[in-house]
């Protein structure tokens, strides 16, 4: 029996993923944040606590992989290129669920009963706050996320 759940009435087959997503490694993920932060390779390279030659080496395999150029090399840093930047949008999403992963395991860990996401327009934020703070009172276990948008420049 493999160790994906399956039973008589459901059956979840493995998650599918591309050869990019299995070469991907998640060190080249953080290099794309830090190097978004930072602007340049050899700033990148000391947030993440690696040589520049080694961030360069990173960043040349990522580009390889996804093959096309994710920055522009320039004579004071590094400028993102069109498509680099979804590839930023999309590694602050992937890091960012891997950091929502760790704060859920943890409030589970010490007693935690789960994850409410309360998402409202900028419009509403006092019934939001009573919301919140009545939720907060009622399940004092639960992990709480306010997210407030809004369209307006």
């Amino acid at each position: 029996m493999n160790d994906w759940y399956s039973d008589s009435e459901c059956q979840m087959a493995p998650p599918q993923a591309s050869a990019f997503a299995y070469q991907l490694r998640f060190k080249q993920l953080q290099l794309m944040i830090a190097l978004g932060d930072q602007g340049s390779l050899s700033k990148a390279a000391a947030v993440l606590n690696v040589t520049q030659p080694t961030a360069t080496k990173m960043l040349a395999e990522l580009e390889a992989l996804a093959r096309f150029k994710i920055y522009e090399r320039k004579p004071r840093g590094m400028q993102i290129t069109e498509l680099g930047g979804e590839v930023l949008m999309f590694a602050s999403r992937v890091l960012s669920e891997f950091d929502r992963m760790q704060a859920a395991l943890d409030a589970r860990r010490n007693g935690g009963i789960g994850e409410l996401v309360v998402g409202a327009i900028i419009g509403a934020p006092d019934m939001i706050a009573r919301a919140v703070t009545e939720m907060k009172q009622a399940l004092l276990s639960i992990w709480l996320t306010t997210i407030m948008w809004c369209d307006r420049p």
